[in-house]
């Protein structure tokens, strides 16, 4: 043994596999048992942030990772499909916001709602044709968030009245009936909870919303990149900006919690290693003999201090 790990190492060794007494066994154990718990603790909370902020960025991906805003009305301004046909880009769709109230027969009282027409079938939020159509009745068809239509009482096929103020013309209000066509879940609670998907059409032709061009990227780390291409492909007619500009309050919360818990972790991961310098002080204090006959012998004091830091 001694030839092969040294003597430092062999005496070490020695220590490690010989008889200890309890204070020592039981100073050890809990500083194995702080060290594991505190490491694994820490493994878990950031693998949870990590994966909850992925979690995020992806669906935020998928709603339109850059936002093209027309800036002026000019007829010679480019059109933004065109960087569909960057390697990066996933699909970029046109749609248009508004805000309104929508009423229920079970909450007649009705709850505020963020108006997103879309072309059915394309985005995330699409559905189809027949889902947003016109039924036989005339009504045409909504998409509910899971979470909105809860609260509204709503299911497939109940009827709910939409109020919205429109700007075209004078300042009135519009109203419209919906169909409850079904319902979509994203995770995402500002989108479950006011969204309702309807045609884009029927935003325009209430004169109510305002349009703007959402640019999916196929990996976050492109996105930089691909606003810059877009800002020099559309020039001064849009405006563009993507999802960390539009949330720089939520994903700077996120982030400030992340250290905040690494570093609240990481005392317990300091309070272990207190432990441990505490095993290898009762560990010295029990060699102490050990360490005269070793000094009488003639180690040296750096090869004496390897043993101990060895067998630590």
């Amino acid at each position: 043994m001694s030839t092969r790990l040294g003597l430092p190492a062999s005496i070490a060794w020695r220590y490690l596999r010989g008889r200890r007494s309890g204070l020592l066994t039981g100073t050890a154990v809990a500083a194995l048992g702080s060290a594991g718990l505190g490491t694994a603790a820490m493994v878990v909370a950031m693998s949870l942030m990590n994966g909850y902020t992925e979690d995020l960025q992806g669906k935020m991906l998928d709603s339109g990772a850059i936002i093209v805003t027309p800036s002026s009305g000019d007829e010679t301004a480019p059109d933004p499909r065109q960087l569909e046909a960057l390697p990066e880009v996933e699909g970029v769709t046109y749609a248009v916001f508004a805000q309104g109230s929508v009423r229920s027969p079970r909450y007649p009282s009705g709850l505020d709602v963020t108006l997103r027409g879309v072309e059915p079938g394309r985005g995330r939020f699409g559905g189809t044709a027949a889902e947003l159509g016109a039924g036989e009745d005339g009504v045409v068809g909504a998409l509910l968030g899971v979470d909105l239509a809860r609260r509204l009482g709503a299911v497939e096929g109940d009827r709910l009245r939409l109020v919205a103020l429109g700007f075209g013309g004078g300042s009135a209000f519009r109203y419209r009936s919906l169909r409850v066509a079904g319902t979509f879940a994203t995770g995402f609670s500002q989108f479950d909870q006011t969204y309702v998907v309807v045609d884009r059409g029927l935003v325009e032709s209430l004169g109510v919303g305002a349009g703007l061009w959402e640019v999916a990227v196929r990996q976050p780390s492109q996105v930089e990149r691909v606003r810059q291409q877009a800002e020099d492909l559309l020039g001064e007619h849009y405006l563009v900006h993507d999802w960390r500009q539009s949330n720089p309050g939520l994903f700077t919360a996120l982030r400030l919690q992340k250290w905040a818990l690494f570093l609240v972790l990481g005392l317990i991961v300091v309070v272990s290693t207190f432990n441990v310098g505490a095993t290898l002080v009762v560990l010295v204090r029990e060699k102490m003999r050990d360490v005269g006959v070793l000094a009488a012998l003639g180690m040296r004091p750096a090869p004496l201090r390897r043993v101990f830091l060895l067998g630590g």
